[in-house]
This record gives structure tokens, C-alpha cells and sequence, in this order.
């Protein structure tokens, strides 16, 4: 894995697939603290992942602000692919 730093902060780049459609995603943070991953929804919407009528909202906090946004799983995830 290849890791970069910016900031004082650790950033690698991924592929994301789903469905059989991919997206790159470069500068990915990695968070070293957290229990989950969260990636923007504009490049996860590239990939035909939209928001279902019963999916459910989780707010994000972190240094930077809050957002939010839904649970999902790609299924395929490679990281500096």
C-alpha cells in the first residue's frame, strides 16, 4: 500500500466497485481512528449508488465539520489499485 502524506495526514488512492461499474478515487484520507469508511457521494453516484426509500441517515462528525449520508457496501474495494 502506498501512502502519502498531506497535511501531517495519511492518503492513499482506491477503486471502488459496484455492480460492475468501478470509480478511482484519489487522496483518499485514511482515518486512523474511525470504525468506518465514507466515501463522496458524487463519485459513489458514478457507480449507479443512490439512496433507497428506506435507507437510513447517518450523520458524520469530524474536525473539519458534519455531514450527512447513508450506509452502503461496495462490492469490491481496492486500495492503491
Amino acid at each position: 500500500m502506498t501512502v502519502s502524506v498531506g497535511d501531517g495526514l495519511p492518503f492513499v488512492a482506491a477503486s471502488l466497485g459496484y455492480r460492475g461499474r468501478t470509480a478511482r478515487l484519489e487522496n483518499v484520507l485514511v482515518g486512523t481512528s474511525s470504525a468506518g469508511t465514507i466515501f463522496p457521494t458524487d463519485h459513489v453516484f458514478t457507480m449507479g449508488v443512490h439512496y433507497e426509500q428506506n435507507d437510513p441517515a447517518h450523520r458524520v462528525r469530524s474536525v473539519g465539520g458534519s455531514d450527512t449520508g447513508v450506509a452502503g457496501f461496495p462490492t469490491r474495494a481496492d486500495v492503491n489499485a
